[in-house]
């Protein structure tokens, strides 16, 4: 997003960065896109356009699709230029986002470090690092690997599973809810409920809602009883976030933390049961297990756009 129209054309038909034409967006929306499309429509969005190609996110809602590397560095790290306030959305000081989109609970303007420039972005990126750096990391791999052990036991003895209902999606919701010190029953309550904000549907802004109720609660329990958690961790950091900065924050690491990991476990279990080559480099040690992952994350990155 340009804080300033480009020296292009006003109405956002040339790119800010390259100054490329748009000549008809590319539907990144609708039921008939799935993941397992993206790579191919990547590459055929490179070869027509380069690194940065002309997209719809929604019906009558356009925009830039980064592809390449050195403009991703350039969009990210210039924010005098590109700001990471949706606020200075031109499309949306316009008026041309409807206030019902069910793209706003997702990339509508929240007091979190994602959506801030500046000293503010600073002040909070801050809070979550230091929240995070107070992680007891032996404590955690202790955790994760009792967590990881438990759910095989829960279906090793049925002779088949779904890997992904019973084991990935699974694993990274419990080690995140336990590190922002939620019970297992609110915790499930508040995956489902960040799962309808960020899916970009009409359920999206009924889902914000709840999310925003169940954090809520979390914070003021944690204000009257803070314990060894990230949410306490924030609540009591010397950048004095206030409650709405805080459950906005948590939105932002429980969604960076939890979807993206569901997708990197899913996907490198796929490959390992489909792939010979992988799997075979893989079990005769060719490839320790940190350096399949890898392999993974290059190839099939867990979030793609």
């Amino acid at each position: 997003m340009s804080t300033q129209p480009p020296p292009f054309a006003a109405d956002g038909s040339r790119c800010p960065v390259t100054g490329a034409t748009a000549s008809g967006p590319t539907a990144l929306y609708g039921p008939d896109l799935d993941g397992d499309m993206m790579p191919a429509l990547y590459e055929q969005l490179r070869a027509a356009y380069g690194p940065v190609a002309p997209v719809a996110i929604a019906p009558g809602i356009d925009a830039w699709l980064v592809l390449g590397h050195r403009e991703l560095l350039q969009l990210t790290r210039e924010e005098q230029d590109f700001s990471h306030d949706p606020r200075r959305w031109t499309l949306l000081r316009e008026g041309r986002v409807p206030a019902d989109s069910p793209l706003l609970p997702m990339v509508g303007w929240r007091p979190a470090l994602l959506f801030t420039d500046g000293q503010q972005h600073r002040r909070m990126r801050t809070a979550v690092a230091d929240a995070l750096a107070g992680i007891n990391g032996h404590e955690l791999r202790r955790s994760v690997r009792d967590m990881a052990e438990n759910l095989i036991a829960s279906f090793a003895g049925r002779g088949e599973a779904d890997l992904v209902a019973h084991y990935a999606r699974l694993l990274p919701m419990q080690v995140i809810i336990q590190l922002l010190g939620v019970d297992q029953h609110t915790g499930r309550a508040l995956v489902e409920a960040i799962a309808g904000t960020v899916s970009a549907t009409a359920r999206s802004g009924d889902a914000s809602k709840r999310m925003a109720q169940i954090l809520l609660q979390l914070i003021d329990d944690k204000r009257r009883n803070p314990g060894d958690d990230v949410t306490s961790a924030l609540l009591h950091h010397p950048a004095k976030l206030t409650d709405e900065e805080v459950l906005h924050n948590l939105v932002v690491m429980f969604v960076a933390g939890n979807q993206t990991t569901v997708n990197w476990i899913a996907t490198s279990l796929r490959i390992l049961l489909c792939d010979p080559a992988f799997r075979s480099s893989l079990t005769g040690g060719h490839l320790s297990v940190d350096d399949a992952l890898d392999l993974v994350l290059w190839r099939f990155p867990p979030t793609q756009n």
